[in-house]
């Protein structure tokens, strides 16, 4: 190769350099980017799914304290049946008091 022919064949490494340092510098930025988004987007969906799962153990809690009053409400009217004496048991399936 000649000298112009070294010259250029330089020059368009150069060139060819230079715009390879631009995309990855391009690429990085859009990679760490996207990397940001993505971030955002776990601790959203963490979040949320910590709030589906802190309602539900609401629900269920609210249940459970429903359930347990209905428990409760029975367990007593059984108990005034059963410490009710024979009359009393007749009187109340006759007339349901």
């Amino acid at each position: 190769m000649n000298t112009s022919e070294q010259k250029n064949h330089k020059t368009a490494l150069r060139e060819l350099e230079t715009a390879a340092i631009e995309f990855a510098e391009v690429a990085m930025h859009r990679i760490n980017g996207l990397a940001a988004d993505i971030a955002q987007a776990e601790a959203s969906f963490a979040k949320k799914i910590g709030d589906e799962r802190t309602q539900r153990l609401n629900l269920a809690t609210e249940q459970r304290a429903y359930v347990d009053q209905a428990d409760k409400e029975m367990r007593r009217y059984f108990e005034r049946l059963y410490l009710r004496g024979f009359w009393g048991r007749v009187n109340w399936l006759l007339n349901g008091r």
